[in-house]
């Protein structure tokens, strides 16, 4: 299940110049224009509680495991590469913004609960990366929100969102393959608490960064 995916089950079609411009968005959906982002269907107005395989009606799932420093934009091309171009809606790279460095994990909401088991099924120890690197990714449902309005409207007021942060390490949302833009905040978004890693927080990076490759930038940041 982890070999690369020539074709891809959402049949999207994209305009591959528009797909690493990351200044100019699309706009968002009229769904998600009102004061709450909605939490009863996924953007792209699917219902939500249609289920896939095994009766799952779950669509967001994380993915850990990833090489370190994998960025946002490189597991957007790595999707494209696995055949998940246009499968999902919404991607969250958790990166500390003090170091740069990542969590090794990352958000994904699928846009259908049979994308999702397709999802699960691919990228359950997966190790094809782009870089050298032997770990294996695993896949679990992500417990705390499910479905991309409640990812929506839980980050949307986020110090993430701050402008302060730069755009590579925000969550983003997508329809269709391109990059959308993000709701908007419905109160004042503070900028986040920035804070110094620690002397052995910092050892710990390194060493984590010598046992792997650099990761190729492939969009600016």
């Amino acid at each position: 299940s982890n070999s690369n995916s020539s074709n891809n089950a959402c049949n999207v079609k994209i305009n591959s110049s528009n797909h690493n411009n990351h200044t100019e968005l699309a706009p968002l959906p009229a769904e998600f224009s009102a004061e709450v982002a909605p939490t009863s269907r996924t953007i792209d107005g699917a219902s939500s509680t249609t289920t896939g395989a095994g009766g799952s009606s779950r669509t967001t799932v994380m993915i850990r495991g990833l090489p370190a420093d994998f960025t946002r934009a490189v597991l957007e091309d790595l999707f494209e590469q696995e055949g998940f171009r246009g499968c999902y809606n919404f991607m969250y790279v958790p990166i500390d913004i003090a170091s740069g460095s990542s969590f090794f994990y990352a958000f994904v909401n699928l846009i259908s609960p049979q994308e999702a088991a397709r999802f699960f099924q691919h990228f359950t120890g997966f190790k094809n990366w782009p870089v050298p690197c032997d770990k294996e990714s695993a896949v679990e449902w992500s417990e705390s929100m499910q479905g991309v309005g409640e990812l929506a409207d839980r980050y949307r007021n986020s110090p993430l969102m701050h402008e302060s942060v730069p755009d590579s390490l925000k969550p983003a949302m997508y329809k269709d393959g391109l990059r959308i833009a993000f709701p908007e905040p419905t109160k004042p978004i503070r900028a986040p608490r920035v804070r110094p890693p620690s002397a052995k927080k910092a050892e710990k990076l390194v060493l984590m960064r010598t046992q792997q490759g650099p990761i190729p930038r492939a969009h600016p940041m």
